[in-house]
């Protein structure tokens, strides 16, 4: 009969956990995206001046073709904004067939097999020994 008691506490408990422990964290958390957002924010600003102060993007040009006749052609002078910029991208390596263990098998079946596996090399490492 005493369902209703526990329940009641471990609502309590974690209603306690959530502001003392929890909260801070996510306070934190919360400080910190505000922090880069702020910073991106001000990296824009400062793109957007820039891009102002720069020189047209187009050139008229003459060109006399075969025949002696003249022609107005615009060319792209300046480099688009993504070419200016160095490629920061990561690229993720491939999951080693550990890693895909790891995140495909069930928690105890992967413990399992490293028992076996730390057995195993122990035993090889022992008959290495004797000889």
């Amino acid at each position: 009969m005493a369902k209703g008691l526990r329940s009641k506490s471990m609502r309590r408990n974690r209603a306690v956990k959530r502001e003392t422990i929890f909260g801070p964290v996510e306070t934190a958390r919360l400080e910190r995206l505000v922090q880069r957002e702020a910073a991106t924010e001000s990296a824009t600003a400062i793109t957007t001046e820039g891009l102002a102060t720069q020189e047209p993007t187009h050139q008229v040009s003459e060109t006399v073709d075969e025949r002696g006749r003249t022609r107005e052609t615009e060319e792209a002078v300046a480099t688009m904004d993504v070419d200016n910029e160095e490629k920061n991208q990561t690229e993720s390596k491939p999951m080693t067939k550990a890693e895909k263990e790891r995140l495909f098998m069930s928690r105890n079946a992967y413990k399992k097999k490293m028992k076996t596996r730390a057995k195993s090399m122990a035993r090889q490492k022992l008959k290495l020994k004797r000889r």
